[in-house]
């Protein structure tokens, strides 16, 4: 007889919300996670007196499954001021969200971000994102979508370009215009935030719900068949159902080899931390910059948004550069994007210091990867944000919906 009702397989946000689901549920599980600490992608080192998370990532305070299984007074979220700042004609230009800043963005309607007709065209797509009704077309592309809705080539180049590609971490608009409806929306409505802790206290919260011996760290697994997963140790341990929450490669390699392999593409980010003193703070909103020379997508001002980012005497920021297909392995250095800080910031970023580089191939998920039921081993279950979206949403939905289908499979 099995000891566990589910083995999970990952400790990251889609397997321990999977793992907080049986547990109100009252069912017995073990989580096999083959680092040595909880999280997946999500972590964050502190390193003196900095907190540095493996990679910018913000969430979204809008996403209803954060919502439903995340406790936001806990987390002491601290939020980024609505809208961007744009690097454009040698200076710093904001686009502010016209329904939170309608006079300020007024201001800026004739700016060279883009026309007045883009400026409205913005202040209907924030109508329709607070109203719900943002929907895209998962027919057409983000550009073609864009395009459709009469937008400007000079504000796609200028903003939505810059923008999504942060989001995206692809360099093209090609991604479904239905993705982008999802992502402006929330964007829209509650912009982003992040943990006064970092981002890995969202999955520490998650663990803190479930109990320490449903927990094994550093076991590896080696493969996984109908009702029993096989350690790299040569233990086997034994479940009726088994749900596999991690990243695409490593479920693929681990399930039978009839199973469909699909090699993911890079969707991944070069995340630099710099720091500063305090009187160089930037403003607590995201930072773009269209005509990069070095591929920086954006920077981020943390401390500004979170003081707990940095010691009291310094500032911090992150400077993210998208990676795709035509990554080499080859990336500027800090002293050539130290440059480009200097001509973006002006002689104050001379003091700036490099702090850390993350380098992530694989941050989201390439493509959406569909099994049917008996491509899988009976009583299999996939959870990741791969499986259904590529984000924290995503991530935590799946791993509900593992759960769920368990369930009703042992009603």
């Amino acid at each position: 007889m099995s000891e566990f009702d589910v083995l999970i397989i990952g400790g990251g946000i889609s397997g321990l919300n999977a793992a907080k689901e049986l547990y109100e549920n009252d069912k017995k599980f073990l989580i096999l996670e083959k680092t040595g600490a909880l999280g997946g992608r999500i972590r964050t080192d502190r390193e003196s007196g900095f907190q540095l998370d493996r990679g910018f990532q913000i969430l979204l305070p809008g996403y209803e499954e954060a919502q439903d299984a995340l406790d936001y007074h806990t987390l002491d979220l601290r939020y980024f001021t609505p809208g961007v700042r744009i690097w454009l004609e040698k200076r710093w230009q904001e686009l502010r969200d016209p329904l939170d800043a309608p006079w300020k963005s007024m201001k800026g309607l004739f700016s060279s971000v883009g026309s007045l007709n883009d400026k409205l065209g913005m202040i209907a797509l924030s109508l329709r994102s607070q109203k719900g009704t943002l929907q895209g077309r998962p027919e057409l592309s983000t550009e073609e979508y864009l395009k459709k809705i009469s937008f400007s080539e000079k504000i796609i180049g200028n903003f939505f370009q810059p923008f999504l590609k942060g989001v995206f971490l692809e360099q093209s608009l090609s991604r479904s215009s239905s993705e982008f409806a999802f992502y402006f929306s929330h964007f829209a409505n509650t912009g982003g935030a992040l943990p006064s802790r970092g981002m890995e206290s969202i999955p520490l919260q998650l663990a803190e719900s479930i109990p320490e011996e449903s927990v094994r760290t550093d076991a590896t697994v080696q493969a996984v068949t109908e009702g029993k997963v096989t350690l790299a140790t040569g233990e086997e341990l034994y479940a009726p159902h088994i749900i596999l929450a991690v990243d695409q490669s490593s479920a693929l390699e681990l399930l039978p080899k009839s199973t469909p392999y699909q090699k993911p593409k890079i969707r991944g980010t070069m995340c630099m931390y710099f720091t500063g003193a305090k009187r160089n703070e930037m403003p607590p909103l995201i930072h773009l910059v269209p005509q990069s020379r070095n591929g920086i997508a954006n920077i981020a001002p943390l401390s500004a948004v979170a003081s707990e980012y940095a010691p009291p005497e310094n500032c911090l920021f992150s400077v993210n550069i998208t990676l795709d297909e035509s990554f080499n392995g080859t990336s500027p250095s800090a002293n050539e994007i130290k440059e480009e800080l200097i001509e973006l910031f002006g002689d104050a970023m001379q003091e700036a210091t490099h702090l850390k580089t993350y380098t992530i191939p694989y941050a989201l998920p390439s493509n959406n990867t569909h099994f049917e039921s008996d491509e899988l081993p009976k009583g299999v279950y996939l959870a990741g944000d791969w499986a259904l979206q590529g984000s924290i949403n995503g991530a935590l939905q799946s791993g509900r919906l593992a759960v769920e289908n368990i369930l009703r499979a042992t009603l």
